[in-house]
């Protein structure tokens, strides 16, 4: 049966094609991997001797889905990048390589990377880029810099444009790999003024760095570490997990091995006692897996999953693995992995929350979309995986974690670049992972700001990049000022940190190590003390370095001395190498061992850290410190002695001695000892008096109050609500109040605390204590369910307080007045959208007011509508915009009918209210209403309004005219259609919702310019009419539209379904063909003469297509020409030799006087690059045999005489006489010859357009939108 076209579904259709909506940004490569990135430039100069002047780089790529995507580049002497004609970076050195997130400037089908050069003087000179792409669920594909950049010395207008001919540009001549080609990454004989650029790696004098293995020995590999032995355990990218290690013993790294393939995309590696546990994809899927060698053959042969994961393998799934100090293993995980399973009740994070109050916008990129708390996480596990505990969360994607100095747990997190500039935006972080910690990360706009009491600040900002690996430098071959440092390696900037940290627990970090490149994947301290890193990751070279001193270790440093001492000396205890060390002094003690180590723990005559250390191989090695010594300990005169102690009672928090001990300890004079003793009370969940928890309360650390919190949250609440939430302290209260409704949520307890709130409003608040009350008050009322109309009263004490003068405090305020529905307040937050606060303030405010339920006035509306529109700059990148486009789509949802005629009456001049507002009207329009929209349609097509928003209202004005229905709306679609080719297609879909009458040929005529999505709904449409047609063009048009439709991986059934209905045939196709194919067969049989019914194809190769020129007339280079420059490009082109343009050309093929009135801007370009496609009867060329056996093909007419006269493409007229003439036939060839725009450039054709109509004019006056709204 035919497949009637409704209505509504036609509606929908042109409504999605014009609404404001933030789409996902596509793309795709074609390839997992590729080669390093390689220093190319243009083949005309030698290398080394390139000119000074610019030089000029094009790669073209064909996308269709994009998750990521990024550049990172670097130019001698200086660079311009450009993607699909929009400027998205500069550089002016070749010693740091920049990194750019291009995924929003990328788009669905053809896109130009193009990069220009600048050498400022004669010499050497090249570009080197890497450009990594990601597709949803697939390997990243490398388009780097290689032969396959096109190259050119000269520029030409849009020369960085999709649509520009870059066919007679040459391929880029290639110098050598990124990372090893003088002079670019390593010293050669150069100018003098050039040497301080030409080292791949920037270093301190006193450091070196050599190359262990290349690329050819180890691939990419994206992890790394030490095992038992000092062999270098690595993970290759894509591949196996490979043994590197020295052969022959002479103390050099020499061979490379395959060591395990059971598991696949391995992205942490921890050797343990032997084994070897890994993070990634093995036989029972994603995980932890434990890898054995059970024959002891130096092979991997069994796998067994310790811990399982949900979600997704690789960049935002499980990570790095570490041993802790207590002998648990820690594993960070991505935003995008969870484990499979239920964590432990001694979990020390159990409660999470979104924590936001309005409903969120998610990322418009689709990133994380849907992903909810905790976000990314810390767990720990035994080694058999039997208890798992969720430790932090709130991360978005830490790729590694390391215990610093005296046991302190470190990640490095990353940001969202796409964020920066937005209120939300996270920076690249280190933070230090406490029990219970949560770091805030949510997804889309809802990331918690930094100042919030309910997570934990970073430790450091370390600005833009991507961390990949870390760990902790505590050896004693680098100089002392090194000992103790944490170690950041980051993939993009190209760089190792060295972070330092002091005993209160701030951070200062510098650049130990520069890369030109350095695609740096992890980091490791290797037995003979130098750091080791190896490279990799997204195809890129891979490899393993050694960053060694070269001063001399004194040897009372490097002398270990033997027996205990040389056990508690060992340096880099977190290494597999180090504890193998230990386990053999252990043995060697025998029984000694127990006692000699607990006596270096014990003595007041050691050293702080030998005695720390002592502890630590105890928990690790045995016997586990018992309680009495840690009692003993506890009372040591030096802080970190009693904080390791106290950390170690949570192993023993049933004794209730410990916890006795515990309580005393955190009235402790030192800081690091309250903050131990907090979190060991916490992690043993022992139960313990409030009241030793009041003074941590008050304290300005917010480490030891959060910790203090955390414990309060897990007592009983009827313990200590009362005395607590009445507290004479106020940020007693304060944390009181939050660990009520994060440890016992109810209505009851948020009454209560917004109680609290409201009576504290009324003294004097500090800036600090006024934002956490705003903080606790959105807890209270995130975690219950309160009616709105319940809080009138805080709504009336929380609007006296905007605006104030703090930004961070006016944001969370207006977060809580939004969410109330505050709407007094609404005049003031209009008047600071106009104020000169910071834009990010404002926009914050300006997104919030969407969730006001508030009637809103015309001039509220229009005021939050033009600071949108005025205040945010284009986009080049960041989400802003997108997020924006959102909340005004949002905003103008619910217009009363009377106010939405209103912004459609004056639609000239707020074409984006006027759209949305059409969602208001009725499906049956009244008279009026319809004249509205005629008069508006009417007003806005013509010239001076092609702006897009005005292509979107027009799309909108068809559409309600569509729904209509009525013989007027459809006579009045049918005038469009044929005033303006251009908007055919919407027509086509209105008036396919009544398809038969008068409509029927409109239908028919509308399929050549109908894109597939509308073709199938007119074909449909097309069906329900008991009218036929045998005509062949119409026959032929249907065929191609289904061709077209099967190119799209869509099925044609629409198109074969009409055919058999019109024709009264069933044609079915063979296995493994065209489902159109046996139709081209009848057609070809039924009309032999005339053209095949196939997809156009170029005669001959051209710079020009269909998709390139729709491109380029997208740009904005190509959405204005000038009609002048058009005129002499028409002569040019030889189009004046046949058609005639007013009173120019000459009258043998069609008029073009007025093509634009008759044809779309693709119809004519497609006659032009194809014109045997589709040749008019009246121009169709026949084909002359004379007797004499000559053959001539051309337009023929006949003479007074009679005779032939036949005009070939050429325009030579040949005269045959009437009994010369043979036979005719008719030609599948048209006159007009093709490849005619092939010597013409992109500007070129726009300027033509302009003449034939087709493109505005940019010497016409456009419409002044502002102008108009000043004269309201």
């Amino acid at each position: 049966m035919p497949t009637s076209v409704t209505r509504k579904s036609v509606v929908i259709s042109l409504l999605a094609a014009c609404v404001w909506v933030c789409p996902k940004i596509n793309g795709a490569p074609g390839l997992c991997f590729s080669q390093e990135a390689q220093w190319i430039w243009s083949p005309e100069h030698p290398r080394g001797q390139a000119k000074q002047g610019d030089c000029f780089f094009r790669k073209t790529l064909e996308l269709t889905n994009v998750e990521q995507a990024t550049i990172t580049i670097t130019a001698d002497d200086e660079y311009s990048l450009f993607v699909n004609g929009r400027q998205a970076g500069v550089g002016r050195s070749i010693k740091q390589m920049e990194h750019y997130d291009i995924t929003r400037l990328l788009r669905h089908g053809r896109n130009v990377i193009a990069v220009r050069v600048n050498n400022l003087a004669d010499g050497p000179a090249a570009l080197a880029a890497r450009v990594f792409i990601k597709p949803p669920g697939k390997p990243w594909a490398s388009y780097s810099t290689d032969d396959s950049w096109r190259s050119h010395l000269d520029s030409a207008a849009g020369w960085q444009a999709i649509a520009h001919d870059d066919s007679r540009w040459k391929p880029s001549q290639m110098f050598g790999a990124l990372g090893e080609t003088a002079p670019w990454d390593r010293r050669e004989e150069v100018a003098p003024q050039r040497l301080s650029e030409n080292q791949r790696f920037r270093i301190s004098n006193e450091f070196a760095v050599d190359q262990v293995m290349g690329n050819d020995e180890t691939g990419s590999l994206v992890n790394m570490a030490f095992n038992e032995f000092g062999h270098i355990i690595a993970a290759r990218e894509g591949g196996p997990l490979l043994l590197i290690y020295d052969s022959d013993k002479d103390g050099k790294i020499d061979k490379t091995r395959d060591y395990c393939d059971l598991v696949a995309n391995i992205q942490g590696i921890l050797p343990l006692n032997g084994d070897v546990f890994v993070t990634g994809e093995g036989p029972e899927g994603l995980g932890v897996y434990r890898l054995v060698d059970k024959d002891r053959n130096g092979e991997l042969e069994e796998a067994r999953k310790v811990v399982g994961f949900r979600g997704e393998a690789g960049e935002h799934g499980a990570h790095g693995l570490t041993l802790g100090p207590d002998g648990r293993i820690y594993c960070v995980l991505g935003n995008q992995a969870y484990f499979d399973g239920e964590f432990a009740d001694t979990s020390p994070l159990k409660t999470f929350y979104e924590g936001d109050l309005v409903p969120r916008y998610e990322d418009p990129g689709g990133h994380a979309q849907g992903i909810k708390a905790p976000g990314g996480t810390v767990i720990r596990f035994d080694v058999e995986g039997q208890t798992v505990e969720l430790v932090a969360g709130g991360l978005r994607n830490s790729y590694d974690l390391l215990f610093g100095p005296n046991g302190r747990l470190f990640v490095h997190d990353s940001d969202m670049e796409s964020d920066e500039g937005a209120p939300w935006y996270r920076p690249t972080s280190l933070y230090e992972v406490v029990e219970g910690s949560e770091f805030g990360w949510r997804s889309g706009w809802a990331k918690w700001p930094i100042y919030y009491f309910d997570r934990l600040p970073p430790v450091l900002e370390t600005g833009r990049g991507s961390p990949t690996g870390a760990c902790l430098y505590d050896h004693f071959m680098f100089p002392q000022r090194f000992h103790g440092r944490l170690m950041l390696a980051d993939w993009t900037q190209g760089q190792i940190l060295s972070v330092k940290l002091d005993a209160a627990g701030q951070a200062q970090s510098e650049v130990f190590l520069q890369g030109q490149p350095l695609n740096v994947t992890d980091l490791a301290v290797g037995p003979d003390g130098w750091l080791y890193f190896c490279t990799g990751g997204r195809g890129t070279k891979g490899g393993i370095y050694q960053v060694r001193w070269l001063g001399k270790v004194p040897d009372t440093i490097s002398d270990l001395g033997e027996g205990i001492a040389a056990a508690v000396k060992q340096p880099q205890l977190d290494s597999a190498w180090a504890r193998q060390k230990i386990a053999s002094i252990k043995r060697e003690l025998g029984t000694a061992w127990a006692d000699t180590v607990a006596g270096v723990a014990f003595s007041d005559e050691n050293p702080a850290k030998y005695r720390v250390r002592a502890l630590e191989l105890m928990q690790l090695f045995g016997p586990t410190p018992t309680p009495e010594l840690l009692t003993a300990l506890s009372e040591s005169p030096n802080e970190a002695v009693r904080a390791t102690s106290a950390h170690l009672m949570a192993l023993h928090g049933e004794l209730p001695e410990m916890v006795q001990l515990l309580e005393k300890l955190l009235s402790d004079s030192d800081l690091a000892v309250q903050h131990a003793a907090c979190e060991a009370l916490l992690r043993s969940g022992a139960q313990t008096d409030y009241e030793f928890l009041v003074p941590l309360l008050e304290s300005t650390d917010r480490q030891i109050s959060w910790a203090a919190r955390r414990i309060l949250e897990r007592l009983p609440s009827q313990r200590w609500k009362e005395p607590l939430l009445a507290h004479e302290n106020i940020r007693v209260r304060l944390q009181a109040c939050l660990a009520l409704m994060i440890g016992a949520p109810s209505d009851e307890n948020a009454r209560q605390v917004l109680e609290i709130s409201r009576e504290t409003l009324k003294g004097f608040v500090s800036d600090r204590d006024f934002m956490d009350l705003l903080r606790m008050t959105q807890v209270a009322l995130h975690r219950s369910s309160l009616p709105r109309e319940q809080l009138d009263e805080l709504a009336k004490a929380l609007a006296g307080e905007f605006p104030v003068g703090e930004p961070i405090l006016n944001r969370e305020l207006f977060r809580l007045l939004a969410y109330l529905n505050c709407e007094k307040i609404i005049p003031n937050a209009i008047s600071y959208l106009q104020s000169d606060a910071e834009l990010p303030e404002r926009v914050h405010v300006g997104m919030h007011l969407r969730f006001f339920e508030h009637p809103w006035s015309s001039a509220e509306r229009y005021a939050i509508i033009k600071f949108f529109e005025e205040s945010l700059p284009a986009d080049t990148g960041s989400s802003v915009p997108l997020y924006v486009l959102n909340v005004t789509r949002d905003l103008c949802q619910d217009l009363p009918l009377e106010e939405a005629r209103l912004f459609v009456s004056e639609g000239a001049k707020w074409p984006n209210a006027a759209l949305v507002s059409l969602y208001q009207y009725p499906e049956t329009l009244s008279s009026a209403d319809l004249q509205t929209l005629k008069r508006l349609d009417q007003e806005i097509d013509r010239p001076g309004f092609e702006a897009e928003q005005y292509k979107r209202l027009r799309t909108g004005i068809v559409a309600m005219l569509s729904q209509h229905g009525d013989e007027d709306a459809m006579e009045y679609l049918r005038q469009i259609w044929v005033r303006n080719p251009e908007r055919r297609q919407a027509v086509a879909l209105g008036l396919a919702q009544s398809p038969g009458d008068e409509n029927w040929d409109y239908l028919i005529r509308s399929l050549p310019v109908l894109e597939s999505y509308a073709v199938t709904e007119v074909l449909n449409a097309l069906r329900t009419v008991p009218q036929a047609t045998d005509d062949p063009q119409a026959l032929r048009e249907v065929i191609i539209r289904g061709l077209k439709i099967e190119q799209e991986n869509m099925s044609p059934r629409a198109a074969t379904a009409l055919l058999s209905y019109w024709t009264g045939q069933k044609l079915e196709a063979d296995e493994g063909e065209s489902e159109l194919a046996p139709w081209q067969a009848w057609y070809a049989g039924e009309f032999p003469n005339r053209p095949e019914a196939k997809l156009p194809e170029l005669e001959q190769a051209s710079p020009w297509t269909m998709d390139t020129l729709f491109e380029y007339f997208l740009s904005s280079d190509g959405r204005k020409g000038n009609g002048e420059r058009g005129k002499l490009v028409y002569a040019k082109a030889q189009c004046a030799s046949c058609h005639r343009m007013g009173n120019d050309g000459t009258a043998i093929g069609p008029d073009l006087s007025t093509v634009a009135n008759r044809f779309t801007r693709n119809e004519v370009i497609e006659s032009i690059l194809f014109p045997s496609h589709v040749i008019s009867d009246q121009y169709r060329s026949q084909t002359v045999l004379t007797s004499e056996g000559k053959i001539f093909t051309g337009i023929i007419s006949k003479t007074p005489s009679g005779a032939l006269l036949v005009r070939d493409s050429q325009l030579q007229e040949h005269l045959v006489a009437e009994q010369d003439v043979d036979e005719m036939k008719p030609s599948k060839t048209s006159m007009m010859p093709s490849g005619l725009l092939d010597n013409l450039t992109a500007a070129e054709i726009r300027d033509l357009m302009t003449f034939l109509g087709f493109v505005p004019d940019e010497r016409q006056q456009v419409a002044n939108v502002k102008e108009l709204h000043l004269k309201r």
